[in-house]
């Protein structure tokens, strides 16, 4: 079984996730990077934009 079954659900939830919290706008270049190593598969690069965009999250709570 090809792993993106199994992480389909948790991509779901990230893209709706980041869309309500980020503008794609000004995200652009983070928004391309993650489409791109999503499409190709690139796991280990997945995780680190996954990383990358929890502590983007983060850092927004700590400003609120």
């Amino acid at each position: 079984m090809d792993i993106r079954q199994y992480l389909t659900p948790t991509m779901i939830t990230f893209e709706a996730l980041f869309k309500s919290t980020f503008s794609l706008e000004k995200n652009e270049k983070f928004w391309n990077t993650w489409q791109r190593v999503w499409v190709k598969g690139e796991w280990e690069s997945v995780h680190r934009v996954w990383q990358a965009g929890i502590e983007m999250a983060l850092g927004r709570v700590g400003k609120v």
